[in-house]
């Protein structure tokens, strides 16, 4: 399946839902097929509102997580510390409230 993006708005992507803000609310990746090992997770600058999930702990083969430039909340989940492979880890700009565990 391709998804060809044609517009700028990440709010009129596949998978992306936003806000009344149009600020980006959810990313839902389901049914695109994805397989193997994911590595690298770069969501910066999409504008997120919320807090990390503790599940991104769950992301065990992660060696970059980017975060950055967001309007992220709240305590960094300590389940983070699963992520043993991470070499970069980029949370700043955001609004959190605790130190990495």
């Amino acid at each position: 399946m391709n998804y060809i993006v044609s517009t700028t708005s990440p709010c009129k992507w596949y998978g992306i839902t936003c806000n009344n803000e149009g600020n980006v609310a959810e990313l839902n990746v389901t049914g695109f097929g994805l397989q193997g090992t994911l590595n690298n997770f770069n969501f910066s600058y999409f504008q997120t509102f919320g807090s990390i999930p503790r599940e991104t702990g769950k992301l065990t083969s992660l060696t970059l997580l980017s975060l950055s430039n967001n309007n992220l909340k709240g305590s960094i989940p300590t389940s983070l510390t699963n992520l043993t492979s991470l070499a970069f880890l980029r949370l700043n700009n955001n609004r959190l409230s605790s130190i990495i565990p």
